[in-house]
């Protein structure tokens, strides 16, 4: 009988295990050159949202200075009309209210009251109502 062995040369045997160590640095290296690409895109991707963050972050401030200005103009504004609306109260004589609708309800006829009195410049406006209830003497309503 012929026996039968299978001798694999030492030759193909250290060509599969070299080709097994290549495969596995193969892979690590790949991974490796994965996460470094990986990491690096996640870096530029941050980097510029950063950059368009400092940039938004740029024109508000410079959109803040601009309202604030206004606003600070605004409130000079304000502050000199107040004081141009007491100059002018000031100046205004004092206005008789209480005896001018005494006298208006004195000389207003009977069964006519005033109900509406509306004071635009100098000219005086008065609507006369519904009549006063037959219990009400003749008294000069309060105006609105």
């Amino acid at each position: 009988m012929i026996p039968n062995v299978n001798l694999v040369p030492a030759e193909c045997l250290l060509f599969r295990r070299r080709r097994r160590r290549l495969k596995v640095w193969a892979g690590i290296w790949s991974a490796a050159a994965m996460a470094v690409l990986g990491a690096w895109l996640v870096r530029s991707a941050v980097a510029d949202g950063f950059g368009r963050l400092q940039a938004r972050v740029e024109e508000l401030e410079g959109q803040r200075f601009v309202l604030e200005s206004q606003m600070q103009a605004a409130g000079n504004e304000q502050r000199r009309l107040v004081e141009a609306v007491r100059a002018l109260d000031r100046l205004r004589p004092e206005q008789p209210w209480p005896a001018r609708l005494a006298k208006l309800a004195a000389t207003a006829p009977e069964g006519i009251v005033l109900s509406e009195l509306a004071v635009e410049g100098r000219r005086l406006e008065a609507r006369a109502g519904n009549p006063a209830p037959a219990t009400a003497e003749r008294q000069a309503p309060t105006p609105r």
